[in-house]
């Protein structure tokens, strides 16, 4: 593992607001960036990934920081001058690190492939050594009440970044979570819960903000029993309580905007069917034997016929044949 700078934590906190903060909230553009949203898939253990897409619709500043220059992106930070100078002094202590010194672009006026490599390995180092909670506070998650027990940045992917420092087209960002619960199973009736909390980076800095696409998926044998807090809200569940449960619809990230998802362990309509199928089944075959049975009873029982008397009188040589 490479070794911890002496001021990683303030450089941690920037490269995750370029990551995951600019873009959150603002409007999505053309180009080949991906839509905004936000996408939860909880597993059966209790952790939950989570996939956040945004768009930083101006790129420009987050691409001088891929070339190796941080100043325009710090220059977007609230505070005073000398407190942004104190960022991009502890930036330049951590790039002077013969450890990290690689993973800083070439400033050479332009993004290519290896800039976007090196940027996302730059982050991926960083972050794998501090819990998500502490590096951005983009979304504040609990589940019954409770934050999670761990929470940690897997990854981060940029989409239409090439080009010139200068250049104003939107960067696409997508960054993977793993976010972990303690919780008592699937068996168990839970809410969920999402709150935007991106002003505590922020500051007094105000972004425009426009609806992002949400989605929740749950594990298999659970039913959404409620969502509240989306608009155009959309819940799937499994009729026969086998499949997963899903749920979508558009938010409007803003402080005091909270998603609450409620969901539970499904009835086992499917297994309900299933035996209900067997007993009418075996029913019907219990049905059939038995109806056989009276028949051969019936048969058994019931006399020769006189007609068949008279004709087993008949058989043999007659009397007056010979």
């Amino acid at each position: 593992m490479l070794g911890r700078p002496r001021h990683g934590s303030r450089l941690l906190l920037v490269l995750a607001v370029a990551a995951l903060g600019l873009g959150a909230g603002l409007p999505a553009t053309s180009g080949s960036a991906p839509a905004s949203g936000i996408h939860l898939t909880l597993s059966s253990d209790g952790t939950i990934s989570a996939g956040l897409e945004t768009v930083v619709a101006n790129g420009s500043a987050l691409r001088y920081a891929m070339d190796g220059y941080f100043g325009p992106l710090v220059a977007l930070f609230p505070g005073t001058n000398a407190s942004r100078a104190a960022i991009l002094a502890e930036i330049n202590a951590t790039e002077s690190n013969p450890l990290f010194a690689g993973l800083f672009g070439d400033r050479d006026g332009r993004v290519n492939t290896v800039d976007v490599q090196r940027f996302v390995a730059l982050i991926d180092s960083e972050a794998k050594l501090i819990p998500v909670s502490t590096i951005t506070g983009v979304l504040n998650v609990t589940m019954d009440g409770n934050v999670p027990v761990s929470d940690q940045l897997q990854g981060v992917s940029f989409s239409n970044a090439l080009g010139a420092d200068d250049s104003s087209a939107p960067i696409g960002v997508t960054a993977t979570l793993a976010v972990v619960f303690s919780w008592s199973g699937v068996g168990n009736a839970h809410t969920f819960q999402v709150a935007w909390n991106l002003p505590a980076i922020l500051g007094n800095l105000s972004v425009p903000v426009s609806p992002v696409n949400v989605s929740f998926v749950t594990p298999a044998a659970i039913t959404i029993t409620s969502v509240t807090g989306l608009n155009a809200t959309s819940v799937s569940n499994d009729p026969f309580g086998w499949g997963s449960a899903s749920a979508s619809g558009q938010y409007i990230p803003l402080p005091g905007h909270t998603i609450v998802i409620k969901f539970g362990p499904s009835f086992p309509t499917g297994d309900a069917l299933i035996v209900s199928a067997i007993v009418v089944a075996a029913g019907v075959g219990v049905g059939l034997v038995v109806r056989r049975w009276r028949r051969r009873r019936r048969k058994s029982a019931t006399p020769p016929s006189e007609s068949s008397s008279k004709g087993e009188a008949g058989v043999g040589p007659s009397s007056g044949s010979e």
